[in-house]
C-alpha cells in the first residue's frame, strides 16, 4: 500500500495523501516529474523500480512536512542522492 500526496489532482497547500489505485500510474507521474526535473536542472538518468518508487514516495512524505529530515543510509553509488533531489 503505497499512500502520497503527488498524485493528488489539488495543487498548493490543497493536497490530500491519497492511496495509489495502481504501480504504473505511479510510474508515469513520476517519469513525468523526472523529464521536468531534468529539463530545468542537470539531467539524471534513472530506472525507476518498484522499490525505487517506494522510496521516493517515503522521502517525499518526510520532506513535505514542515521539519521533515532524513538520513539516507546505504552504500555508496546505490542513489541516495539521486532519489532525494
Amino acid at each position: 500500500l503505497i499512500i502520497t500526496s503527488f498524485v493528488s489532482e489539488a495543487g498548493g497547500n490543497d493536497r490530500q495523501y491519497l492511496p495509489v489505485k495502481d504501480m504504473p500510474s505511479l510510474r508515469k507521474v513520476m517519469e513525468d516529474k523526472l523529464t521536468e526535473h531534468n529539463e530545468n536542472y542537470a539531467a539524471m538518468n534513472l530506472v525507476l523500480f518498484d522499490d525505487a518508487v517506494n522510496h521516493v514516495c517515503r522521502i517525499s512524505r518526510i520532506t513535505e512536512n514542515a521539519c521533515g529530515n532524513a538520513l539516507l543510509v546505504g552504500v555508496g553509488g546505490s542513489g541516495k542522492q539521486s532519489l532525494a533531489r
